[in-house]
């Protein structure tokens, strides 16, 4: 095998390895991203549950209050 040859194959060796890191690291990205999205929505729902069950104590204890 020639010296152009090896350079040849080590370009598209280099070139295969850079599109793979950036493959990869684009599908991580992308993996976390959705979880963290679904964490906030999870907490979302979660301070959506809090509030309503805060206001059913809420208006509970006004009605032992008054009665």
């Amino acid at each position: 095998m020639t010296e152009p040859q090896v350079w040849t194959l080590i370009g598209i060796f280099a070139g295969g390895m850079l599109a793979t890191a950036t493959l990869i690291s684009t599908l991580f990205l992308r993996i976390m991203q959705n979880g963290f999205d679904g964490i906030g929505k999870e907490f979302e729902n979660v301070r959506k549950e809090f509030t309503s069950v805060r206001t059913e104590f809420s208006s509970e204890f006004s009605g032992v209050r008054t009665g």
